[in-house]
């Protein structure tokens, strides 16, 4: 997992970032809605990919705050610190690293911030005893997970409709590292308490995940999503493209009255303390 961040996905992500941005925009403020930031507090920004709630920290904690973000990919990096010249923000650092494991700083952090970069540890409870120990005393975490496949829609349209002309490859284990190892409440609950986290809680929180501006880029995105390429493109051509326009029929039955394609998604707001 580790690897594809690093390699092929993460490179997806940076040359898509814009459109990340906006797919997940809703959820990075989630996150900074639970982080109550405040002038002059130090953040860490864990999997911060193209630098979306990095940058937002930086303007919460102002010139005298800090924020240090770290991901995986050195080419969502190279995005992030691009965006922030161009904003002027120089309160904001982005690193390479795997926050489950390197150097950090001992207790140099006020806060720890995530939108869905935390579900992919190999071992969770090793990982989140790690990043406790880069807060201070009485620091807080806030972070977004995704709730159950089921309950997100903006899988579960697409998903379907492909399924009914192509069977879908069955899914992982549910405590396997990927987008949806946190959906159980009680697992987030006991990983956060096994490494040592205080006042954890879990804000059931309902937001909109925007897939495209139209129909053609919404289906672009799904075409890309990791469960529709693992039967898609080993599939015959004429199957494949029978798979992509069931599921663009299943989109444009969505798609707003401007034509974007914005759906339901259910998420976890986790919040925590040292």
């Amino acid at each position: 997992m580790a690897a594809e961040w690093a390699g092929e996905k993460g490179r997806f992500w940076a040359e898509h970032a814009d459109w990340f941005s906006r797919m997940l925009a809703d959820f990075g403020a989630s996150v900074l809605e639970g982080a109550a930031l405040t002038p002059g507090e130090r953040v860490l920004d864990v999997g911060c990919g193209g630098g979306d709630v990095s940058l937002a920290a930086a303007a919460a904690v102002r010139r005298e705050g800090r924020v240090l973000g770290v991901d995986l990919s050195a080419d969502e990096l190279d995005v992030a610190r691009v965006r922030a010249g161009q904003r002027g923000i120089d309160n904001v650092e982005f690193r390479e690293a795997d926050a489950s494991a390197d150097d950090l700083g001992p207790q140099t952090h006020d806060v720890l911030t995530s939108r869905f970069g935390v579900m992919f540890f190999a071992d969770p409870v090793s990982a989140f005893t790690h990043l406790r120990a880069a807060l201070r005393p009485g620091g807080r975490l806030a972070f977004v997970c995704w709730q159950s496949l089921d309950d997100n829609e903006w899988m579960t349209v697409p998903r379907r409709a492909i399924d009914e002309v192509l069977p879908l490859i069955p899914l992982p284990p549910p405590d396997t590292p990927g987008g949806f190892a946190f959906s159980d409440p009680d697992r987030v609950r006991s990983i956060l308490d096994g490494a040592g986290w205080s006042a954890i809680d879990l804000v059931d929180t309902h937001r909109t995940v925007h897939l495209g501006d139209s129909v053609d880029e919404a289906v672009a995105f799904v075409r890309q999503m990791d469960y529709a390429k693992a039967v898609l493109d080993p599939a015959p051509p004429d199957q494949a493209a029978a798979a992509v326009e069931q599921a663009r029929t299943a989109l444009r039955a969505r798609a707003g009255a401007d034509g974007a394609i914005d759906l339901p998604g259910r998420v976890w707001l986790v919040r925590a303390r040292t």
